[in-house]
């Protein structure tokens, strides 16, 4: 059980960019799930899993909800891939040839974490090195920070930063509740809306 505003960092474009940011709030008690992120400047969208598999999709703003009977994940397939992607650790069980190495700790936000560096092998024709930075809250035990990037000429490219803050391992009353005076419309509909919230957003 817990929840936490997520911020994933990324490059915006050539290297010398400054990077873009995306922001989530996320809360999770056994199969029960909440999402929320900034669909435009108008709206924030929140996906509440279910855990008898139901997604519900809603639209604070506009007071609505409808559930998700597409294929898993194709309502909103950018912003929703995205966050699974960056809050994975599977590249650390992959079969990939890497060193760890225990960096001492590091105060981030007033708090001593924990942090290793990860180096992965070059694979096949692949000419940059895979490098990445974790910060390990051994209180929690779980990583809150970590860093992933490929090194060429010795220099860090392509960092994708994912930091949990404002962590907590409880869940605040009414998170996973409708919001008031909700109102459930078909699926079709809310696609309707989210399609005009995009265009706003572009």
């Amino acid at each position: 059980m817990y929840q936490a505003d997520i911020v994933i960092s990324f490059p915006s474009g050539p290297v010398g960019d400054a990077a873009g940011e995306q922001k989530y709030f996320v809360a999770r008690d056994g199969e029960t799930r909440r999402t929320d992120y900034q669909l435009s400047d108008k709206e924030t969208v929140i996906l509440l899993e279910k855990p008898d598999g139901r997604t519900l999709i809603l639209l604070p703003n506009k007071k609505c909800a409808a559930e998700d009977t597409s294929v898993p994940g194709s309502a909103l397939p950018s912003q929703n891939e995205s966050l699974k992607e960056s809050l994975t650790t599977a590249w650390l069980a992959e079969e990939i040839p890497a060193n760890f190495a225990d960096l001492g700790k590091e105060e981030i936000n007033g708090k001593a974490l924990a942090k290793f560096r990860v180096r992965f092998e070059k694979r096949g024709s692949v000419e940059s090195a895979s490098e990445a930075l974790v910060w390990v809250d051994t209180e929690l035990g779980m990583p809150v920070k970590t860093e992933l990037y490929t090194i060429k000429n010795d220099q860090q490219l392509n960092k994708v930063a994912t930091e949990f803050r404002n962590l907590k391992l409880s869940v605040e009353s009414g998170v996973f509740d409708l919001p008031a005076g909700c109102q459930n419309i078909p699926f079709k509909e809310m696609q309707k809306l989210l399609r005009q919230e995009r265009l706003s957003a572009e």
